[in-house]
């Protein structure tokens, strides 16, 4: 395992070295790197499914508001440290008010269990909960990030192109792709760096720059 993180570790930093074309700016990123992967290592090591997010905020044992709140914490760090990978990120306000809106209809059901539950008119143990009478859709308040060559209204949609890039593309109506993640629930957390037109096994992009390896960086 150590010599694998090893081997990642030098092909990381040769892969700088590549993509800047300046070998001193280049060996100074990567030099600014060592020492602080291992807590990004550890913390992707424990993140949660997405079936785990959508199972804890439907049954309350995390609500929606927290979870959008840990998220943004989490692209706040990661802007920090410089990785690079959201271009834009959707207004907290108005994520906040979608994820309350979840957490309620999440405390109503819960509610109405507990007065089924105190009637004793619960269905048997282990029977399957019927959330969508609740206005829980399947993907409910799960938090989602989407490349930039994915349409979604209002956002910035570039696809890591300058001739979409310089006009702030931003379109009207989103693409099939995540209008089916939307009307099931899902919430447009941010907008995420890519190669240009996604053409390339780099994470480089030639208008918003380097993305870098969280578990390196």
């Amino acid at each position: 395992v150590a010599a694998e993180a090893l081997i990642e570790d030098v092909i990381f930093k040769q892969a700088l070295i590549d993509a800047d074309g300046d070998r001193s700016t280049a060996a100074a990123k990567a030099a600014a790197l060592d020492g602080v992967g291992g807590e990004w290592r550890d913390d992707l090591a424990n993140l949660p499914s997405a079936c785990d997010v959508i199972r804890m905020i439907h049954s309350g044992q995390r609500s929606c508001v927290d979870t959008v709140r840990a998220l943004l914490r989490r692209l706040g760090t990661a802007r920090a440290a410089e990785v690079n990978a959201c271009v834009e990120v959707a207004d907290e306000q108005r994520l906040l008010k979608q994820a309350a809106r979840v957490d309620a209809k999440v405390t109503r059901m819960l509610s109405e269990r507990e007065i089924l539950l105190a009637k004793g008119d619960l269905p048997a143990s282990g029977a399957e909960v019927d959330v969508s009478k609740y206005g829980l859709r399947p993907l409910e308040g799960l938090p989602l990030v989407v490349k930039l060559n994915i349409d979604t209204a209002g956002m910035l949609t570039t696809a890591a192109t300058a001739a979409l890039a310089n006009v702030g593309h931003r379109p009207r109506k989103s693409a099939l792709v995540w209008q089916r993640l939307a009307d099931a629930g899902a919430i447009l957390i941010a907008k995420t760096n890519m190669p240009e037109f996604a053409a390339s096994v780099t994470g480089y992009s030639p208008v918003h720059g380097h993305c870098y390896n969280p578990r390196t960086k």
